[in-house]
């Protein structure tokens, strides 16, 4: 029974990430009153909140304020050496499409330690790095002088692309006022005159994707009871599911730092909240201890469901009302959307 409903769920959001909402539904859209700010860029405005939700850093505060890898998906320390090493993750891209690599760290920490033209007031923090280097695209290598025990806090500082600034003077480079970045929303205008800025969530799960095993297959139950059955490698994993296919099983999604969860939610919650927070999707999860049923939309969990009321909200938030033609159109989306989800409900109601 869970395992279906599970199913049905996941269908659901097969749907969502297929065909997002239009550009015209503001639920995923940030306007900031700006009238103060006359740069976004983290190297130079740290402490302002946009560079913050724009830019990713080599690592990143979790919920207890301490550093945990962002860009990096994993670093090493040699106390001998004072040297750390980072490795950095795979598929991240910039918000121009451009791929993210080593070679845009190594920019942004030898702009904050050589270039005698930066107007920052954070170069201090970075003054006991004496060596950086990138051996390939997705390693990187930085020395220290002299032992800093804030220096992993001090990595959280948001990475700049390479390619928009290397050639320009960090002070006054175009991008400045375009920021590109790779953090959880995306610049859309900056009305200077108005001081309103409009920012966007990066709803990309291409990362997502890469963290699981390829599946490639048509979206049946079938496939998604396997995939969730208990035991089975894949069964602790999100399934990405995009136009009509399931792309991924046994992903990794990000896990929501919300002080506010109860202790009775687990990894589980707070990966389905992570992807709420981050993308368009939305997500459910299922305990597996209490069976109950919660749904994470736009930052939120709400907890509680029935089938019945999970059902109808989830054709609520997902399926647009079809048109007089697309009613008749059985290759429209929404009609298949429909046919299938009606076809589930039928079979947990035989079910039960």
């Amino acid at each position: 029974m869970k395992r279906s409903l599970l199913s049905c769920c996941l269908l659901a959001l097969a749907l969502l990430t297929a065909h997002p909402a239009p550009a015209a539904d503001m639920a995923n859209t940030l306007v900031y009153a700006g009238e103060n700010e006359d740069t976004i860029n983290p190297v130079l405005s740290p402490h302002q909140e946009l560079p913050t939700i724009i830019f990713s850093g080599l690592m990143k505060f979790d919920a207890k304020g301490l550093p945990v890898p962002d860009l990096a998906k994993s670093v090493d320390y040699d106390p001998k050496t004072l040297t750390y090493t980072f490795h950095l993750r795979d598929g991240v891209k910039w918000h121009d499409g451009t791929p993210f690599s080593a070679r845009d760290v190594v920019y942004t920490y030898t702009a904050l330690t050589s270039d005698k033209t930066l107007t920052s007031t954070i170069t201090s923090n970075y003054q006991d790095i004496s060596h950086i280097s990138a051996p390939d695209e997705h390693t990187v290598i930085i020395r220290l002088a002299r032992v800093n025990a804030a220096m992993l806090d001090n990595f959280c500082m948001g990475i700049l692309p390479a390619h928009l600034y290397e050639g320009h003077d960090i002070n006054t480079v175009p991008a400045n006022h375009a920021p590109v970045g790779t953090g959880r929303f995306k610049f859309v205008s900056w009305d200077t005159a108005g001081g309103m800025i409009v920012l966007e969530r990066n709803t990309n799960l291409s990362e997502i994707v890469r963290t699981g095993t390829p599946v490639n297959s048509a979206v049946n139950l079938e496939v998604l009871g396997t995939i969730f059955y208990e035991g089975t490698p894949l069964h602790d994993g999100a399934a990405i599911i995009e136009n009509g296919r399931i792309k991924a099983a046994g992903c990794v999604l990000p896990l929501s730092n919300n002080l506010d969860l109860g202790k009775d939610m687990g990894t589980r919650h707070r990966a389905c909240l992570g992807i709420a927070e981050n993308s368009d999707a939305i997500a459910i999860v299922v305990s597996e201890e209490t069976g109950i049923i919660s749904m994470a939309k736009n930052g939120v969990l709400i907890r509680h469901f029935d089938r019945q009321t999970l059902y109808t909200r989830l054709i609520d938030e997902m399926i647009p009302k079809e048109t007089t033609s697309e009613k008749t159109d059985t290759s429209s989306w929404k009609y298949r959307a429909k046919q299938l989800l009606n076809w589930v409900n039928q079979k947990e109601d035989e079910q039960q």
